[in-house]
């Protein structure tokens, strides 16, 4: 198993997922490294903003993923690519545990100032060595994981990458006795709790199909979160104004190169995503290739609406803009209605905020009414490693 110090790493990363981490999975990193107040964390483009042009090198010439600073007597400074576009979330994951991990394993007592990750030499690969381990170990301990277990579950448990994942199970299953250091095994075994993490990264847009055909980038993504609603959205190519769910334009915009704060923080905190929950808070009407409603109608059960509008109750059965808003004070403005087809599940027009025909003629209730009166169920629910 090499020449790493293994007891010091592995007691390490326990103390810090009992201490500070209420040994939950997959574990906030950025959390976890906001209760370090000896340890400043900073993005590449703050780097090379601030830093490189008095330095002559920017960030990506020192390391790709991260490196550390020691700026004075136990305080240190982290910078890293949060770039999403170059680096998937669960690698960033892994760096910044990287960091951390020369860090607490007392690697800057012989140096000073800068500990760059890709440096030459037997002393510097045993450092190195030791931090991927401690990574690898805060991320995802082999003590908590089982020999029969996939890699796809690791991945998912942990949220951490393909390779990180291989290489656990791997350590699992050629040591199968590796236990949890047994200052800690109590709390292990009694309190360890697995969240399965929301990760929308890749998704398709909900405009996708209108470039069928056409050579496009995913790079293009917006995604979009409605603080008020907690609902979300991706759309391709330009951002969207209203939420369609509440109608509200308080919305978090995050672009795909800048996915890391937002997967590490507010995305765990949505509620609805309509090509992404398998159990759905808000409704959603299935709708045929042109947009028309592709089920029964919800006003009076004709199972086969067709054309533009039901046959039966004469309501309009394809969902679009209607150009009528309602003011805080109750008042209903009319404009111009917005020319592109809604999906099944958007009760405003993310373009101009007004009401969308499934609202206005009830086949969708409003999103404060379409709520359950019981609290809603977490998607994933927290449960013990056995």
């Amino acid at each position: 198993m090499g020449k790493y110090n293994y007891s010091r790493i592995n007691y390490t990363t326990q103390k810090i997922l009992v201490e500070k981490c209420d040994i939950t999975f997959p574990i906030n990193i950025l959390q976890l490294l906001s209760n370090f107040p000896n340890i400043h964390l900073d993005t590449y483009e703050k780097f090379n903003t601030d830093i490189a042009p008095k330095l002559g090198k920017k960030a990506e010439q020192i390391s790709d993923e991260a490196f550390s600073c020691k700026t004075g007597t136990n305080a240190y400074i982290i910078f890293y690519n949060d770039n999403t576009i170059q680096k998937i979330p669960q690698r960033i994951r892994f760096s910044l545990a990287h960091e951390l991990g020369h860090i607490l394993l007392g690697h800057f007592v012989n140096y000073s100032g800068l500990l760059p990750r890709n440096g030459f030499g037997r002393v510097n690969s045993i450092l190195e060595g030791e931090a991927d381990t401690f990574a690898s170990e805060l991320l995802c301990p082999t003590c908590a994981t089982s020999g029969d277990w996939s890699k796809e579950f690791i991945e998912k448990v942990f949220d951490v990458s393909a390779l990180v994942a291989q290489n656990t199970l791997h350590t699992r299953q050629k040591y199968p006795w590796l236990q949890v250091t047994e200052t800690f095994k109590d709390y292990f075994d009694n309190k360890i709790k697995i969240n399965l993490r929301k990760n929308y990264f890749d998704m398709g847009a909900r405009n996708a199909s209108r470039y069928s055909g056409l050579l496009y980038s995913i790079d293009d993504n917006i995604y979009h979160f409605c603080r008020d609603c907690k609902s979300f959205e991706i759309n391709l190519g330009s951002e969207l104004k209203f939420c369609s769910i509440c109608g509200s334009d308080n919305l978090e915009i995050v672009h795909r190169d800048n996915y890391f704060q937002f997967h590490e923080t507010d995305e765990q905190l949505i509620e609805f995503f309509a090509r992404g929950d398998k159990r759905m808070k808000y409704r959603v009407l299935k709708l045929d290739k042109e947009g028309r409603l592709a089920e029964p109608c919800p006003i009076c059960g004709n199972e086969h609406p067709s054309k533009n509008y039901c046959s039966v109750c004469g309501l309009e059965i394809i969902n679009k803009c209607t150009g009528i808003k309602k003011t805080v004070s109750g008042i209903l403005t009319t404009t111009t209605a917005c020319s592109a087809p809604l999906k099944g599940h958007e009760r405003y027009c993310p373009e101009c905020g007004a009401m969308s025909t499934f609202l206005e003629n009830g086949f969708l209730p409003a999103w404060n009414e379409s709520q359950n009166s019981d609290k809603i169920k977490p998607l994933i629910h927290e449960d013990k490693i056995g």
